[in-house]
């Protein structure tokens, strides 16, 4: 084994040292690429393998949250439309503003009544009109009990006259809009 050893370091001496350095640099990148660059390559190929699962994961759950996603918003938009009365209690909604104009003891004259189309198909506007007699409260709270009682209502326009400065009594002039869905 020394005479190899002998061997190695004359030939080694003869070579120079550019040689040396060569057989120096050759072994150092051959322990490199053993040692660090081809586990760093096992490693990179399992993580790129991880990466395509993860992306096929990651496709499947955006699959399922986007279609939970579509039927929870369905599930609003028709839990939004529920809210709304059916077009067939417009008698009971009518007769709730009626009630309400009796308790607050309102004189309600002959209205008009149109229904509306919405640019929405599923709901409609029932325009109701009434020109109503009492004092400036009563009439105030005749719409306030209607907003609170009829909560598919809007109040579009209001109006007063007095026919003289010291009269208590007032004419108004109520629209209110009952939104119905379009069953």
């Amino acid at each position: 084994m020394n005479r190899h050893k002998l061997l190695l370091a004359e030939r080694l001496r003869r070579l120079g040292w550019p040689a040396r350095i060569g057989i120096a640099l050759l072994a150092s990148a051959a322990a490199f690429h053993f040692s660090v660059h081809q586990p760093m390559q096992l490693r990179l190929a399992r993580l790129e393998q991880e990466a395509v699962a993860a992306r096929k994961t990651a496709a499947t759950v955006a699959r399922d949250q986007a279609g939970r996603e579509v039927r929870s918003i369905d599930a609003r938009v028709d839990a939004f439309y529920q809210y709304f009365p059916a077009k067939k209690a417009t008698p009971d909604l009518l007769n709730t503003i009626y009630r309400a104009a009796a308790q607050q003891t309102i004189q309600l004259t002959q209205g008009e009544y149109r229904i509306q189309p919405s640019k929405v198909d599923k709901l409609l506007g029932y325009q109701v009109s009434l020109p109503v007699r009492g004092s400036y409260a009563q009439i105030r709270k005749f719409i306030v009990q209607v907003l609170r009682e009829v909560p598919a209502a809007s109040l579009d326009e209001l109006s007063f006259k007095r026919e003289a400065i010291d009269s208590t009594e007032v004419e108004a002039k109520v629209r209110l809009t009952l939104y119905l869905r379009a069953e």
